[in-house]
């Protein structure tokens, strides 16, 4: 069984519901709105910030809620300032690193936060599935692992739990 296909955004800050359609097996970004219970495109009380999509919180609950097993990964060095204590104390937790979570990418399943090749200074969500990159963007996509230079954040996904959940939607 083919665990995901790829689903186009449907706004240029939708490329989060994007990726979960994908991962849910849905048929539309669209379709994500009702599971997810928030505007694709909230504003924000920042007049420098004009929209925000999905963040990696609720897209694992999101999974969680419906039985999918997943692991949040930030990339330390670029998600958290010099003075915070993650960055201070980090070397005394078991992280994985960047070089590490590359790797997983390649056979595992995974909602990866990377930066925007089509908005300056904006992220944007793909997934990975084996190797193969999923990129909802309707304009430049990724298109290889390989064109990934950094990942901010991921959201892994257990793939036994994401089959149970399919086989029990379909």
């Amino acid at each position: 069984m083919k665990l995901v296909s790829l689903v186009k955004q449907h706004s240029p800050h939708s490329c989060g519901m994007a990726a979960l359609a994908m991962i849910l097996g849905l048929q539309h970004s669209a379709d994500v709105a009702s599971v997810i219970q928030r505007s694709t495109e909230d504003k924000t009380d920042d007049p420098e910030v004009e929209y925000i999509g999905v963040i990696e919180q609720e897209l694992s609950l999101c999974l969680f809620e419906r039985g999918i097993s997943n692991y949040l990964w930030w990339n330390i060095g670029s998600c958290f300032p010099e003075d915070s204590w993650l960055r201070r104390h980090g070397a005394a937790l078991y992280w994985p690193t960047e070089a590490d979570m590359l790797q997983t990418i390649r056979t595992e399943i995974a909602v990866l936060g990377v930066p925007s090749i089509n908005i300056r200074g904006a992220g944007h969500w793909l997934v990975v599935a084996d190797g193969e990159v999923f990129d909802p963007s309707t304009k430049k996509t990724y298109r290889q692992i390989d064109e990934i230079e950094t990942v901010q954040q991921a959201v892994l996904v257990d793939r036994a739990s994401l089959a149970a959940y399919r086989e029990k939607t379909a």
